[in-house]
């Protein structure tokens, strides 16, 4: 048992003495866990690293970089496998298909590009339609369709196959900072600086559902939904982002970043968000509570993307520092908080100042 399951399992011991012997009211605080030391770090690019995504198989990353590249590395080595060019354009998104045999990357160009991942040498795909630079790109859960968002205000839905445009989607009056496609690839879920997220149908492309900021003076940079399609993350300039129930309308923020915050996401069992910031850090937070979890100290410049692996337990994040970087994520428990008030009796005040200590005790240690 290592020492942070040690940790973690003292705070549900304690818990249980408490609720057992009906001790009143008592917070075992949880201690944010600090990151600081990266299992791997990618160093050749040249200019500001954009992006970075796993593969499905969690063996490599591929990295998309203002320097005009995309890299594949290896995970476990930190060795570039290959590098991919598009002439005289930068990078500012890449995405793995969820079979891993292509990736998709957005350009400033307008221009998205499919690479096959098996077969180097084969043709590359061009997306091509935006008249101003294409933000984001990503794959739909089958692989079959590709969607895209641009400062030329539209959303457009791709065939995956031969590049085909088969959709343009109007509706937003600002840059598409974001765009993705739900987990069962029935919505599309869009942010721009309108200030506004969309939610859309991924069949007929008519708009659902919306969330709106009335007054709200941020860009809004990313937008992600959560697995199990309850919930949306939201990121701005601002450095408190959101987490909303869609159901209830119910809104979290989570305060802790000091600058604005590019990316957001939950995590693959949606238990969890992270976020990267221009405050140099990325953040893992609880989507429960909003409780800040753990701090990745992760760049000595702006952080622009964050992203886990598929298990969960892996980060990649990408900087202004021209690196990408691979950190291993410990157990993370949240704080537990015990309500129960009941008369105090004198031997019941000395058990809780004995939990108490060592509630403190195990904080420490973490």
């Amino acid at each position: 048992m290592n020492r942070n399951m040690k940790v973690h399992t003292s705070y549900y011991l304690l818990a249980a003495l408490i609720i057992t012997l009906g001790i009143s009211t008592l917070t075992i605080l949880h201690a944010e866990v600090i990151i600081d030391t990266p299992l791997q770090i990618f160093e050749e690019h040249r200019d500001w690293v954009q992006a970075a995504d796993f593969s499905p198989d969690n063996k490599h990353i591929v990295t998309a970089s203002e320097d005009g590249t995309i890299r594949l590395w290896e995970c476990d080595t930190g060795e570039c496998i290959d590098t991919l060019r598009s002439a005289g354009t930068h990078f500012t998104d890449v995405h793995y298909s969820p079979n891993g045999n292509n990736i998709v990357a957005a350009t400033w160009k307008g221009i998205a590009i499919i690479w096959d991942m098996t077969d180097f040498e084969a043709d590359t795909i061009m997306l091509s339609g935006h008249t101003n630079i294409a933000r984001s790109a990503q794959f739909s859960s089958n692989g079959s369709q590709v969607i895209t968002g641009s400062d030329d205000w539209t959303v457009r839905i791709w065939e995956t196959g031969n590049g085909e445009c088969i959709q343009t989607i109007e509706g937003h009056e600002d840059t598409v900072s974001c765009v993705s496609f739900s987990s069962d690839s029935q919505k599309l879920i869009t942010s721009s600086w309108d200030g506004i997220v969309r939610i859309w149908d991924a069949k007929t492309y008519e708009y659902l559902d919306g969330v709106e900021f009335e007054g709200y003076k941020w860009r809004l940079t990313c937008v992600d939904m959560d697995p199990f399609r309850n919930y949306i993350a939201i990121a701005s300039g601002s450095p408190t982002p959101s987490i909303i129930n869609l159901e209830t309308r119910e809104c979290i923020f989570l305060e802790g970043h000091t600058g604005g915050i590019h990316s957001i996401q939950f995590s693959p069992d949606s238990h969890q968000v992270l976020t990267a910031s221009f405050d140099h850090t990325a953040k893992i937070w609880s989507r429960h509570t909003g409780e800040l979890l753990a701090t990745i100290q992760a760049h000595d410049k702006q952080v622009f993307c964050a992203r886990f692996d598929k298990t969960g337990t892996k980060v990649v994040t990408t900087s202004a520092d021209k690196t990408a970087k691979i950190w291993e994520i410990p157990t993370l428990t949240p704080s537990v908080f015990v309500e129960k008030e009941p008369e105090e009796k004198p031997v019941e005040k000395w058990v809780k100042e004995l939990v108490e200590e060592l509630a403190i005790e195990a904080v420490d240690k973490a």
